[in-house]
């Protein structure tokens, strides 16, 4: 299951690696703009299962990305987006933009995301 991050504080792109790790999931990538994540799908690689999307990113906002991620989608399996993001209306305006969860952004002492860890848990038991 590829998993890709779009995030500019680096603390938290390492503790999505880490938790997506832990599940033992491969193909993890991290952006630190929108603008990135888009040209990399626009390059023909995979597009991943999972895009976590934070909402304010270096001048960008998530709910934006979002947009303009929908619009590009070729795929007919379409990438699950998540508002992953510590202000709570910005995860929710991820979603209203076409995104499909919130997972709250944390860090736990052992480094891991325990409710990202739990949600990609169930996702994974989901396919």
């Amino acid at each position: 299951m590829i998993v890709w991050i779009i995030d500019d504080d680096a603390g938290h792109v390492a503790t999505a690696a880490a938790t997506v790790a832990h599940l033992g999931l491969s193909g993890f990538r991290g952006f630190l703009s929108g603008q990135a994540a888009l040209a990399a799908l626009h390059a023909g690689e995979a597009p991943p299962r999972i895009l976590l999307m934070d909402f304010f990113i270096n001048g960008e906002r998530g709910d934006t990305v979002t947009r303009q991620w929908r619009a590009s989608e070729r795929s007919p399996q379409r990438t699950l987006i998540v508002g992953y993001s510590s202000a709570r209306s910005g995860s929710e305006a991820i979603v209203a933009a076409g995104g499909n969860a919130i997972v709250r952004k944390r860090r736990s002492p052992d480094g891991l995301n325990h409710d990202l860890l739990a949600w990609l848990d169930e996702q994974v038991d989901q396919q």
